[in-house]
């Protein structure tokens, strides 16, 4: 089990020097809820609570780091009404 969590911490991201895991910008297909909460405006907690209610299809942890698939994140936002923010990057 341990072998499967670091295979899928390694083809995600790389080490940055605090020995956590980020994904580098060409593996952007997945999103923090941070990125996710910045992007609609509500708190990073209330976009956890979403995805344990399954509003996310696809999202996955990776030890205790939820990610949500971006096909996820904009089908959530056509079918909500949600509008995505413009011209804002999102945080990390």
């Amino acid at each position: 089990m341990a072998f499967l969590h670091v295979s899928i911490v390694f083809a995600l991201g790389k080490s940055n020097n605090y020995g956590d895991r980020t994904m580098s910008e060409t593996d952007k297909k997945y999103l923090t809820p941070n990125e996710v909460g910045h992007r609609l405006g509500i708190h990073r907690n209330t976009v956890t609570a979403m995805i344990k209610d399954g509003r996310f299809p696809g999202s996955f942890v990776i030890g205790t780091r939820w990610r949500v698939p971006e096909s996820a994140y904009d089908s959530f936002v056509r079918n909500q009404g949600f509008p995505p923010k413009k011209n804002e990057e999102s945080p990390e």
